[in-house]
């Protein structure tokens, strides 16, 4: 199996693990507000299945991608809650059949890319491999966003390898989305995953490391959950400065959450 192949599996399975959880809801807890409030679940699933589409235009059809992309810029409101604003009247089991598809549909035109192929979207070009990544990272949050308002523990399956080292590649970016100059030094995961298994990431000299859980720096480097609610250990003030700012997802900075008990 290729990277791309393999990547590309680890969505699909992704995506599985959340249709499942999704087919069983009731009526009521489609409208259960999340962490992100005032969005609810569907409004979570909505998201993802309207990005999933956008992802897929901007394989089958970049000129026509790109000219929608130009438009929503123009928008005085961003293009996430325009999506939401727009897709507010549907039902849940709509919304639940929209993601089933759509999700389907982009999995579909991945394996028909090339693994040199890049693809435009909504600020720099991504290669495939980037692009798969990011919807699974994408995938993943919105999940925990929808669990954590079912009371359920978030998943944490080896599928997080991919969120770790999204999160360590994009340190330079979650600096300059806060305007700020990264330090020279770099840095340095070691990480527990839920098996045990050690994941590192980063130069092996790295003075500024990251010690602590897997799935609690995919949940801080996602921004579902606060720093203080974590046993993560920073070795230095550089490596807790990352922490405090780290961010997988486009965009500006989000707005993260406040400190919360973990369960």
């Amino acid at each position: 199996m290729s990277l791309l192949e393999g990547l590309i599996e680890d969505l699909r399975a992704e995506s599985e693990d959340l249709l499942m959880v999704l087919e069983d809801l009731e009526g009521d807890e489609w409208d259960l507000l999340t962490q992100a409030a005032p969005w609810t679940v569907k409004d979570q699933v909505a998201h993802l299945a309207f990005f999933d589409d956008q992802q897929r235009l901007a394989i089958v059809d970049p000129a026509v991608f790109a000219a929608g992309a130009a438009q929503a810029f123009a928008l005085e409101k961003s293009i996430v809650d325009v999506a939401r604003d727009t897709y507010a009247a549907e039902e849940g089991g709509e919304v639940f059949e929209w993601f089933e598809t759509s999700r389907a549909d982009l999995l579909h035109s991945f394996r028909q890319c090339s693994a040199t192929q890049r693809l435009e979207w909504f600020g720099p070009s991504m290669s495939v491999a980037s692009a798969i990544t990011a919807r699974l990272m994408e995938t993943w949050a919105h999940g925990v966003d929808i669990t954590d308002a079912l009371g359920r523990s978030p998943q944490a399956t080896s599928r997080l390898r991919h969120i770790v080292r999204l999160a360590h590649r994009a340190r330079p970016f979650a600096y300059s989305s806060h305007r700020l100059e990264m330090p020279s030094s770099p840095l340095r995961f070691e990480l527990t995953s839920a098996t045990g298994e050690l994941w590192s990431e980063g130069e092996e000299d790295a003075t500024s490391v990251v010690v602590g859980s897997a799935l609690e720096l995919c949940l801080v480097a996602t921004q579902r959950r606060h720093v203080l609610d974590t046993e993560l250990v920073c070795s230095d003030e550089s490596a807790a400065e990352w922490l405090a700012i780290a961010q997988t997802f486009a965009g500006p900075p989000g707005p993260g959450r406040a400190p919360r008990t973990l369960g």
